[in-house]
């Protein structure tokens, strides 16, 4: 490894606050004269172990120099490495507890790197490397970025559009190639709530959690002796199958009761799930529908149901949390609906149109809370920006929700100030998704698996219904995926040519049970 060359590694805040990160660990220099920063690699890299034993050799006798990219800010920074730990098949703990922040330090990574300065720097000074081809960083045949090599670095941009998290460079010399390589999928970088493009993935399969209820969840933040993380559980129960999980559904309550310390943990759990997916997890291919613990209740109460109002939108105040998870996912603040739509081109060529509807169009109340109403104006809204009404129907459309369409307990208490078993708007609904032609309805809520087939009049005006004709829609219930309490389950979502199967997968945190498949749903598209 000659002095010309360098590392860059790519990170991103999801744990921490902007900045947070880098602070952290300047932190510990400050104290120990030293900091161990781990590399997050993801789920299609492996560990390339002749690149590393050659920077560790130079790191250990001259130190090197190592750029740290910031993926969601777009800073770049440069520390000085003096040592280098890596395992090729057993990730491991940090070398020193002490000397690491407090966040990861007992998680365990493939590669730890000794860094005894961390310091911003112009993002313009990476234009002053071209990329070296590093083809032992990847499984065979899960990426090829050949095109890249010998080509001076663009912009900071351009790294991050690549789904990777680590480069060598060297200097730039004359006659390197100088120009800009924008790959197809480089539309993610515009923020964006509902995508303009389909967005093309390696794999077939989405990955369903919801009322996850961080802040009060079964799952550990962290792995301890006897229980792992969220992350863990859904990887070891799916296992081969983990590996074609090309997008995330998240229907609703992610934090318990709008904690804003359950958000942390949301981020932090993204960023497992993140490490370990073959497949990039970003603003394209995520989906989020908030749920009613995602807006705050206000604290007064209202006597009797006549003095409810019947349509609040939720705050600036109830929704402040929520909002700001939203923008650290899709990069931009939440449109009034708190909606979002993405579309996706899976592996095998069928394209998949998501739609994410805000059921908690209500202002929660003391004696008023849980109730589900979507509204005319925000089916609508989404319909015109999922260009429903112009565009062919060819794509297979799915609708996320938090609240059920249906009733999904046995017996409900009678209680004329909670929630009730369906949205207001059910009916609204239902004619909403016949006329765009949505073949599956996801919701979560009730901490209950349900599924049900619909069939529902194409033209409900119509002075004759042929039922024989009729238009067919599933509904689909997931159970919690780590409330307290609660069998906990998730489910993977795989879309082939004539059928769509659901899997559920139950998990125990206290490994009382096995973590297995407990039922399929299969779905035919004809």
């Amino acid at each position: 490894m000659s002095n010309n060359k360098i590392l860059i590694l790519r990170f991103r805040d999801l744990v921490t606050e902007n900045d947070e990160t880098i602070a952290k660990h300047k932190e510990i220099i400050d104290k120990h004269e030293y900091v161990w920063w781990a590399w997050w690699k993801k789920g299609h890299e492996k560990t390339p172990t002749t690149t590393l034993a050659m920077l560790k050799a130079f790191a250990q006798e001259y130190g090197i120099d190592v750029y740290l990219v910031d993926s969601a800010l777009k800073k770049l920074y440069k520390a000085s490495c003096s040592d280098i730990i890596f395992s090729i098949d057993t990730p491991k703990t940090s070398p020193d507890l002490n000397k690491t922040p407090e966040y990861y330090n007992s998680q365990s990574y493939y590669a730890w790197f000794k860094f005894d300065k961390i310091e911003e720097c112009p993002s313009a000074d990476i234009k002053d490397y071209t990329y070296v081809n590093l083809k032992e960083l990847f499984e065979d045949g899960t990426a090829d970025y050949s095109l890249f090599c010998n080509k001076r670095i663009y912009s900071l941009d351009e790294l991050i559009q690549q789904n990777r998290t680590m480069w060598i460079a060297r200097k730039f010399q004359n006659g390197d190639k100088e120009n800009e390589i924008t790959l197809l999928n480089a539309n993610i970088i515009q923020p964006c709530s509902f995508s303009n493009h389909y967005y093309e993935v390696n794999g077939n399969s989405l990955l369903w959690i919801s009322d996850l209820h961080f802040g009060n969840s079964e799952f550990p933040i962290k792995s301890e002796l006897s229980r792992k993380t969220l992350a863990w559980h859904i990887k070891d129960a799916t296992k081969d199958l983990y590996d074609d999980i090309s997008g995330l559904i998240l229907s609703g309550d992610i934090s318990n009761c709008a904690n804003e310390n359950g958000y942390d943990i949301a981020r932090r759990f993204i960023q497992d799930l993140q490490m370990e997916t073959k497949q990039e997890l970003n603003s394209a291919n995520i989906m989020i529908a908030p749920g009613n613990h995602d807006f705050k209740r206000i604290e007064e109460n209202y006597s009797t149901p006549d003095n409810v109002p019947n349509y609040i939108q939720p705050c600036t105040d109830t929704s402040q949390l929520f909002s700001d998870f939203y923008k650290d996912i899709y990069y931009i603040t939440p449109n009034e609906f708190f909606a979002s739509g993405k579309k996706i081109l899976l592996k095998s060529g069928i394209t998949i149109d998501i739609a994410v509807i805000n059921s908690c169009r209500i202002q929660q109340y003391k004696d008023f809370e849980g109730h589900g109403y979507i509204s005319h104006e925000q089916m609508e809204y989404i319909e015109r920006e999922m260009k429903w009404n112009n565009e062919d129907n060819s794509a297979i459309r799915i609708v996320v929700m938090h609240h059920h369409y249906l009733p999904t307990c046995r017996e409900e208490l009678i209680n004329i100030r909670k929630a009730s078993s369906v949205v207001y708007d059910a009916n609204n609904l239902m004619n909403w998704l016949v006329k765009n032609n949505i073949k599956l309805l996801l919701h979560g809520h009730k901490h209950s698996s349900f599924m049900s087939k619909i069939s529902y009049p194409k033209d409900d005006t119509a002075t004759e219904i042929n039922c024989s004709n009729l238009h067919d829609i599933y509904v689909v219930g997931l159970g919690g995926t780590g409330i307290s309490g609660v069998e906990n389950e998730f489910a993977i979502v795989t879309v082939k040519k004539d059928k769509i199967f659901i899997k559920i997968y139950k998990i125990y945190s206290d490994q009382r049970k096995n973590d297995s498949l407990s039922q399929t749903i299969i779905i035919p598209l004809k």
